[in-house]
């Protein structure tokens, strides 16, 4: 008992992200690709609705001749841009 509950301690929330000032990292990005769902292409408008209060910024793929449409990310961005949550028929990925 006392080793879960030093786990539970040691996984502690903040508020901020601790910024450092030589990080190797400018850009972390968690992708996850699964076989093509058309339910995605079909409710995007439902999942906008779910995250809008946290990320109301919508960017709408240009699509260019010869591109699929459906395989194409829509990106919902966070009102500071440090947020990104990207949508398509095959992945979702999240983006800081």
């Amino acid at each position: 008992m006392a080793g879960k509950k030093a786990a539970k301690r040691s996984r502690r929330k903040t508020s901020e992200p601790t910024l450092y000032p030589n990080s190797p990292l400018a850009e972390v990005v968690f992708e996850i690709r699964f076989p093509g769902e058309p339910a995605v292409e079909c409710r995007r408008d439902d999942f906008f609705a779910l995250v809008r209060q946290d990320f109301p910024k919508v960017w709408v793929p240009n699509i260019e001749a010869g591109q699929a449409v459906a395989l194409q990310s829509y990106h919902f961005k966070s009102e500071d841009d440090k947020e990104t949550l990207m949508v398509a028929i095959n992945r979702f990925a999240y983006a800081t």
